[in-house]
């Protein structure tokens, strides 16, 4: 599973393209807070990645709200947080096959507690963490 994101998708077909299926879902975006992680409609991404399905994918499936002094619309983390809930909801429903996501920084963070270097790979066995998060 791999975002929409750009920098995403071309480590997911770096890493798994002819390998194993790459699927495209919004549910594990990174926390918007920086222009760089505004999205781009599905219109857009199907013409930069057309081998890649984009179904499901709404116009705007990003962040949508007030916005900081640079004109980004930045996320509130209790909505972050609760998105990144559902996601590892969704995760926890496949158990019985093994998935790679492709994903970003404070996503990781917040699923599994850990922070990651980029390109890493690591083992979630589903674990969430508890307490405070600090997000960058």
């Amino acid at each position: 599973m791999v975002t929409p994101l750009t920098r995403a998708i071309q480590s997911a077909k770096l890493i798994f393209n002819g390998i194993a299926p790459i699927t495209v879902i919004p549910d594990h975006r990174e926390l918007l807070t920086h222009s760089c992680d505004v999205g781009m409609s599905p219109v857009v991404l199907r013409q930069k990645f057309p081998e890649l399905s984009f179904d499901g994918l709404s116009e705007q499936w990003w962040y949508q709200g007030a916005k900081n002094k640079d004109g980004v619309p930045v996320e509130p983390h209790n909505l972050f947080r609760k998105r990144i809930d559902t996601f590892a909801k969704l995760i926890a429903s496949m158990q019985d096959r093994s998935i790679a996501i492709v994903g970003h920084g404070n996503v990781f963070k917040a699923l599994a507690g850990f922070e990651m270097r980029n390109c890493e790979i690591k083992p979630f066995n589903g674990e969430r963490p508890t307490g405070p998060l600090t997000f960058s």
